[in-house]
């Protein structure tokens, strides 16, 4: 009898004739997610063009991404290059999250800089490299880490390229799937918010402003609900496949 296989990425559609096609599930369908848990997908790299690249793969009509700065470029082995400017990247999903995860390269660990990577909104920053608080005397972790309550926290592991996730409502950081455990990074003084939906987001006081640095972000997936440990291998698994 005939198959009808109905790719969504692609939106194509193939009427198959004696031939059998299972596909595997979305990569950003862990074990145990469904589609109503995840709020926005979206896969730079390998993309079939640039501006298909900003749709939502969950729902192409919600969450349509859009650069902010002239900086923000796209090649298709790469995904989306990030300038070293604050709040520099691209817009468009505008709301908090439970659990995020994002696959990045080309970090310069080294350098005496910060890097965004996410916060739709205040208080959701996740950093591919992580500063102190708004103090005049500032240190440059070289390590990921998080906004959260009020506070940052950060890794003690360096992370030039892989799966950064982070479930927002419990504060779990993981690398490459890996759960991780942070420290408190101690705050004083007011800040400056520069929330971006992907990018170099950050939170900057004065003097003390930090120095960003540039990155390439490959994927990126939101969800309304929390990833477990193992949902969390499995998913940077299939985002570092891509």
């Amino acid at each position: 009898m005939p198959i009808l296989t109905i790719d969504n990425y692609r939106k194509t559609k193939n009427l198959l004739a004696g031939v059998y096609e299972v596909r595997q599930a979305p990569w950003w369908l862990p074990s145990g997610i469904s589609e109503s848990d995840v709020l926005a997908a979206y896969q730079f790299k390998d993309a079939i063009s640039e501006t298909y690249s900003y749709y939502n793969l969950v729902n192409s009509s919600a969450y349509l991404l859009s650069k902010n700065n002239a900086g923000v470029t796209w090649t298709i082995d790469k995904g989306v290059f990030i300038p070293a400017i604050r709040a520099a990247g691209l817009t468009g999903f505008n709301q908090g999250y439970v659990t995020c995860a994002i696959r990045f390269s080309d970090v310069d660990v080294n350098a005496n800089t910060e890097i965004g990577l996410t916060s739709p909104i205040d208080n959701y920053y996740l950093m591919a490299k992580i500063a102190n608080g708004y103090t005049t005397s500032i240190v440059y972790y070289k390590v990921p880490g998080f906004h959260k309550d009020a506070n940052r926290y950060r890794s003690n592991e360096s992370m030039s390229s892989g799966v950064l996730g982070y479930t927002w409502s419990l504060g779990k950081l993981y690398q490459n799937g890996q759960l991780k455990s942070t420290t408190t990074i101690a705050l004083s003084g007011s800040s400056t918010k520069y929330p971006v939906s992907i990018g170099n987001a950050t939170a900057q006081g004065t003097p003390a402003d930090r120095t960003m640095g540039t990155v390439y972000i490959q994927a990126a997936v939101f969800y309304n609900v929390a990833l477990s440990d193992a949902q969390h291998v499995e998913l940077a698994e299939k985002m570092n496949a891509i």
